[in-house]
């Protein structure tokens, strides 16, 4: 897929997303507005990635092998599924819970003990 094409553009992001991450938390470590702000918005991105691949799970797990109606690899395919029913299910626990801190950290009482 466009991932193993692109292998070093995927590792360059995901080394400045998780530098980002790691920034970002110290920011609200020590109750920075602004790493308040970005840390809500990394959250909401979060989410919604994690919408994404709640619908649409063939984004990070390949599809069964079937032509024509017919099953090509029963024992892959069978733990395709069960891998994209697993990808589902934590799709939607992270998602939730990323979408819960990001509101916290947005709407609630919290924005108040951030300089």
């Amino acid at each position: 897929g466009i991932i193993v094409r692109n292998m070093r553009l995927v590792f360059v992001f995901t080394v400045l997303f998780w530098l980002s991450g790691f920034t970002l938390a110290l920011g609200v470590w020590g109750r920075r507005e602004w790493a308040r702000r970005g840390a809500a918005a990394m959250l909401y991105l979060l989410s919604a990635a994690a919408l994404l691949l709640l619908l649409f799970p063939w984004l990070a797990i390949p599809r069964p092998l079937v032509y024509g109606g017919v099953s090509l690899a029963p024992e892959f395919n069978a733990a395709v599924r069960t891998a994209a029913f697993v990808a589902r299910i934590t799709a939607l626990l992270a998602g939730g819970l990323c979408l819960w801190w990001a509101l916290a950290l947005d709407r609630s009482g919290l924005r108040g003990e951030f300089h």
